[in-house]
């Protein structure tokens, strides 16, 4: 793994790489998932500091036209295993703020997208093959959690 991050020591997990015009953020959402509370806050605040420096090094970047962020536990998803408030409250307001494109997790056995949102709704549904600006839609959020093993059902009404 690249060791961009803010301490490739004890969060080996959290990195970031440009691969051509795309900019790739990886990071360890035990540091503000609500899920586990002993590794709530491991990092002292360090990780969303390092975050919000390097995805304002992505954006001003003429190089990168695009930013992808992906982790663990998921910002949306409408499993049973649930979504994440910790992840939502202590992220999402950089992505908005940043335009990130597109963000990746997995924790939950499914495979969903969202609509386009922004700043915690909806800003614009998204058919199967649209396309989104996040300057002017938000942000599309991928639970795609499979990794080989069954997926989980989802509630009725979904």
């Amino acid at each position: 793994l690249p060791d961009s991050g803010f301490d490739p020591r004890t969060a080996p997990g959290v990195y970031s790489f440009a691969y051509g015009n795309v900019g790739v953020v990886a990071l360890d959402a035990n540091d503000v998932s609500y899920e586990i509370p002993a590794n709530q806050g491991y990092s002292g605040g360090q990780q969303t500091k390092w975050l919000d420096r390097k995805l304002g090094e992505l954006r001003s970047s003429a190089a990168v036209d695009f930013i992808v962020v992906f982790f663990h536990h998921c910002a949306y998803s409408t499993s049973a295993h649930a979504s994440d408030g910790g992840v939502r409250a202590a992220w999402l307001p950089l992505f908005d703020k940043h335009q990130v494109d597109l963000v990746i997790n997995g924790h939950n056995h499914v495979y969903e997208r969202t609509d386009a949102v922004k700043k915690g709704a909806v800003g614009r549904a998204v058919p199967v093959g649209g396309s989104t600006d996040p300057t002017r839609d938000g942000i599309v959020y991928v639970p795609a959690g499979g990794g080989g093993k069954d997926l989980y059902g989802f509630p009725s009404g979904v």
